[in-house]
């Protein structure tokens, strides 16, 4: 079983390499930053409850966007 270090670790690499771009604060890479991160915590080892998981990409999505700025 994976475990959420690892999920952090993958999705960190994943969204440098292929979303966190120049400019990615645009709108359209910005939902393709948030698919992203959808995704990986789809394959967390965590079974979320609707709620629960919505509130877990919110936080990850603002984490990442007030964290990578440039």
């Amino acid at each position: 079983m994976i475990g959420f270090q690892s999920v952090a670790r993958r999705l960190l690499y994943r969204l440098k390499a292929d979303h966190l771009v120049l400019d990615w604060r645009k709108q359209q890479v910005r939902a393709r930053v948030r698919q992203a991160i959808r995704k990986d915590l789809d394959e967390s080892p965590a079974v979320f409850t609707t709620p629960a998981y919505e509130q877990s990409v919110t936080a990850v999505c603002a984490h990442v966007y007030e964290s990578y700025r440039s």
